[in-house]
């Protein structure tokens, strides 16, 4: 009997709990115009590069290259381009002076390009009334060689050094392992927190997601990100946890985050990983290509770095990749 009354009481706990958060999302939703200002001037974020380029690519688009230049240049140092991963912009990757990987490598010598991709931050398409559909074969065929040719017409390099975060090393695996024009332009590669596979996802959020296509334009991640963003740090959810590692990153932080680096992702990319996901293999739109095959063509040197409480990339998705990966000289921490 107590026990019983114990989960009603429970049950009950837990719905107005759920209620009460509802009601605290809605007014966060109405009251978001008015605190918008005050909001960027609390957290708003500057762009600490040095200068800003662009790389144009063959299918019209120009991507942003946010310099950082080294004071004292180390000698005979390769370039680094520096990119992020799915649903965030360069503040992703190079948020400020305590929390970009840009800036640290500046410090030390190397000359670094943090690109921003197709559809997040400054890169734009001239002409285009709204932003067209891509996929992942369009920034791995396109994206990636026209930074790569971008830097090296900047600084006179025969090669660049990658940094990738996430898909910022997914697609330049992919063009490395499909050996695409300028994929010998390419002197080593660092990937951070980059699932080599997507099926261990899985789940009945993602099959929802594929089985509906139009909830995909209807989630709104940059706008949903700016509202939770005054609460963000404060309440721990499971939802945060999926993001980042509360133990290890302030609240300050997770709220620059969120007001500044969230992107909405676009509806062919999202359904081509969604395919993914439910198929059990990375391939090309058209299916004539296995990324994973891929994994092999890459000989150059490759650092693989994992995080143990990584909901996204978990360590066996990344040993994954660095198990296929076909370099003698490549290493995993």
């Amino acid at each position: 009997m107590l026990s019983a009354l114990g989960l009603i009481v429970t049950a009950f706990l837990i719905g107005w709990a759920a209620l009460a958060v509802a009601f605290l999302l809605l007014a966060l939703v109405l009251v978001y115009p008015l605190f918008r200002i005050f909001w960027n001037r609390l957290y708003g974020v500057e762009d600490i590069s040095d200068a800003l380029f662009f790389a144009r690519t063959e299918d019209g688009w120009n991507l942003p290259l946010h310099f950082h230049r080294p004071d004292y240049p180390r000698p005979g140092a390769y370039p680094v381009i520096f990119c992020h991963g799915i649903a965030v912009n360069k503040y992703g990757v190079d948020l400020d002076r305590r929390h970009s990987l840009a800036f640290y490598l500046k410090q030390r010598g190397y000359p670094v390009f943090v690109l921003g991709l197709r559809g997040t931050g400054k890169a734009h398409q001239p002409g285009a009334r709204k932003t067209p559909r891509f996929n992942f074969d369009d920034i791995v065929e396109y994206d990636v060689p026209a930074a790569i040719r971008r830097v090296q017409e900047l600084t006179g390099a025969p090669m660049v050094n990658w940094v990738g975060h996430s898909m910022g090393a997914m697609v330049v695996s992919g063009f490395l392992g499909r050996k695409l024009p300028d994929s010998e332009k390419i002197a080593c590669l660092v990937s951070i927190g980059s699932p080599g596979r997507l099926d261990h996802v899985n789940g009945r959020l993602w099959n929802t997601l594929a089985k509906y296509p139009w909830l995909q334009s209807a989630v709104d991640l940059r706008l949903g990100a700016n509202v939770i963003a005054p609460v963000s740090g404060r309440l721990t959810t499971p939802v945060e946890r999926f993001i980042y590692s509360p133990e290890n990153v302030s609240s300050q932080t997770v709220r620059k985050l969120l007001n500044n680096a969230i992107e909405n992702i676009n509806p062919g990319l999202a359904s081509q990983m969604l395919e993914w996901i439910q198929k059990g293999t990375e391939t090309t739109e058209d299916g004539s290509y296995s990324y994973r095959t891929g994994f092999a063509n890459i000989k150059i040197p490759t650092l693989y770095i994992a995080g143990e409480g990584d909901l996204v990339a978990p360590p066996r998705t990344v040993i994954h990749s660095f198990k296929l990966n076909g370099s003698k000289d490549k290493d995993i921490m």
